[in-house]
This record gives structure tokens, C-alpha cells and sequence, in this order.
């Protein structure tokens, strides 16, 4: 029994852990389409976002943007390299969905083999207690 809490509660944490991946996924996803049509704009003038709903208007001089890549180190970048960088993160992302996919899919198995077992153990149990 307790292996199978185990099992369930695995099983609850890889469930989130793919909804999280899902939603990184389709946010990058968003994200790339968004840098294409920036890439290919003529607009001079762009709304950009401060956080939390707060824009401001100003103007683009430039396509090349400014890209963290890691430890507060940021890099220019066009809008088409951006999409490359973007565009591997997203597969990172995918072969770590397939990675959680296939474990989940273990984890049920298991679970699924502990219910089953514990069932036929309970049935034998039932089936002696009518023979006495």
C-alpha cells in the first residue's frame, strides 16, 4: 500500500510537471511566432511591455534586440537568431515532454500492477472466507 501512495503521488507530480512544460512550450511557441512578425515589420513604432499589463509607446531605430542568455549576460541579437535560440529551447522542451510522457506512462504501469495485485489478493481473501 504504501508503494502504491508512492506510485499516486509520483504520478500527481509528473502530471504538473508536463502541464508546466506544456504551458512553457506553447508560451515559447507564441513568443517565436511573435519575433517573426517583428522580423519582418516595417513598423517604426512599438508598444513595449513593462510587466504586469504596463505598456509604453516608443520607437524601434533597429531590428537587433537585447537577449539575456544566462547569468545577467545579455547579447544582441536579430529577431531571426532569437528564433533560433527559441526554437531550440522549444525542442529541449519536447524531448523533456517525451522524457515525462514515458515516465508517467511507467509510473501508471506500476500502480496499475500494485491495484491488480491487491485486488487478487483481496478476492482470495473473500473466496477463503466463504469457504469457512
Amino acid at each position: 500500500m504504501l508503494k502504491a501512495s508512492f506510485l499516486e503521488r509520483q504520478s500527481h507530480e509528473l502530471e504538473q510537471y508536463l502541464e508546466f512544460i506544456d504551458s512553457q512550450i506553447s508560451e515559447l511557441e507564441i513568443f517565436n511566432e511573435n519575433l517573426g512578425v517583428l522580423s519582418k515589420s516595417e513598423e517604426k513604432e512599438i508598444l513595449s511591455s513593462l510587466g504586469k499589463g504596463v505598456f509604453v509607446k516608443g520607437n524601434m531605430n533597429e531590428k537587433k534586440l537585447f537577449v539575456e542568455v544566462g547569468s545577467g549576460v545579455v547579447l544582441r541579437k536579430t529577431p531571426e537568431e532569437t528564433q533560433e535560440t527559441i526554437s531550440l529551447q522549444i525542442k529541449r522542451l519536447k524531448e523533456l515532454r517525451i522524457q515525462g510522457l514515458s515516465q508517467l506512462d511507467s509510473t501508471r504501469s506500476q500502480l496499475s500492477d500494485i491495484i491488480e495485485e491487491i485486488e487478487k489478493d483481496f478476492s482470495s481473501k473473500e473466496e477463503s472466507k466463504k469457504n469457512f
